[in-house]
């Protein structure tokens, strides 16, 4: 099936009735929406089909009719843990980082997401994530696939149920003992690697506290802290 790349601004928005216009160019010339395979076919209308869906049907018919051709379950686990470990940086905020994926089997789109860096406590637009709306989480942005799921009330029940499962799992004995031990595989390797300080002078003391401790300008908490944190501000918010 086809693999559409989406990059910054690949915010989903209609452009019109034909295929073609979802393969224009950005004004820095990149693709929106780069067909990663089947390029000499270059057939962009499931991801058309798709869009159409998401930004013209009616509050009634979109539950129905977005399940047609989008697994709007999978993306919903997606776009919660997005929201819980605050990844900024992917489709649901920056409008960037994933795939659209066309499954042969199911004849629907799946989204991936991919480039999960700015995650766990990391900023550089100076926010606290840790405390960002969960029903606000787009801001100013007005995302159209993250809107539509906060206004169908199927949609965004089920994704302040993955919020909450998601979010208790990783303040949870289970994921702590299990973040440690991931931490401890890599250590020997970590310390070892010469190049790794060389990136923001991140030295082996920053990468042996990182857990519990800030480091830097652009992270300002542990990566367990930031769950701790962003735990309870999810628990003051879920409706």
């Amino acid at each position: 099936g086809n693999i559409w790349k989406c990059l910054y601004p690949a915010d989903l928005d209609y452009l019109g009735n034909d295929p073609q216009l979802y393969a224009a160019l950005t004004p820095w010339g990149t693709p929106w929406y780069e067909l990663q395979n089947n390029t000499e076919l270059n057939d962009y209308s499931a991801f058309s089909q798709f869009v159409n869906i998401l930004n013209n049907s009616s509050n009634a018919a979109f539950p129905c009719e977005i399940k047609k051709v989008f697994n709007i379950d999978r993306y919903i686990q997606y776009l919660a843990m997005d929201v819980v470990t605050g990844n900024w940086d992917g489709g649901a905020y920056n409008k960037n980082n994933f795939y659209l994926i066309f499954n042969d089997r199911t004849r629907r789109l799946e989204y991936l997401p991919y480039d999960l860096d700015n995650t766990l406590g990391v900023d550089w637009l100076g926010v606290d994530w840790s405390q960002q709306n969960i029903y606000n989480w787009d801001g100013s942005n007005n995302l159209i696939l993250y809107n539509r799921i906060m206004n169908t009330n199927e949609f965004r029940t089920l994704y302040a149920h993955y919020v909450d499962t998601f979010s208790q799992y990783l303040i949870s004995d289970a994921f702590t003992a299990h973040a440690q031990s991931l931490r401890d595989l890599i250590t020997p390797s970590a310390l070892a690697d010469p190049y790794r300080t060389l990136d923001y002078a991140f030295d082996d003391a920053d990468f042996l506290n990182a857990l519990d401790s800030a480091w830097g300008g652009h992270v300002d908490q542990g990566i367990l802290t930031y769950l701790q944190a962003r735990t309870t501000s999810i628990a003051s918010q879920l409706q």
